[in-house]
């Protein structure tokens, strides 16, 4: 996990105490009005979260917490970022012929 501040899920949570059941990861609430505000304000097509562990107990016992898991959604916008960027070199009316984008090499020694 990247070393941004958390961000917490609005609506939607998840608990673990001691008298949950080894099989059981953790309970995860769902406040339907605020998860369904929340997941229409989201702007990606996926919305990720995270079932985290905490470091102690809440005040109610648990160690189990949700947090907004943005690492792919980061992954995504530098990625759409940079094919924005190559579409616009390559649509941008002084874009270098494909001769002279072999950097290092005079035009005329291209084989091509």
């Amino acid at each position: 996990m990247n070393d941004k501040k958390l961000t917490y899920p609005k609506g939607i949570y998840a608990s673990r105490d001691s008298k949950t059941p080894s099989f059981v990861l953790a309970r995860v609430k769902i406040d339907c009005a605020k998860a369904i505000q929340t997941l229409q304000e989201c702007d990606q097509p996926y919305y990720y979260t995270q079932v985290l562990r905490a470091k102690e107990p809440d005040d109610y016992g648990n160690v189990a917490f949700m947090a907004v898991d943005d690492y792919r959604m980061d992954w995504q916008r530098e990625n759409a970022s940079k094919g924005i960027a190559q579409a616009k070199a390559a649509l941008a009316p002084d874009t270098p012929s494909k001769r002279q984008v072999v950097e290092g090499l005079p035009e005329d020694d291209i084989p091509f």
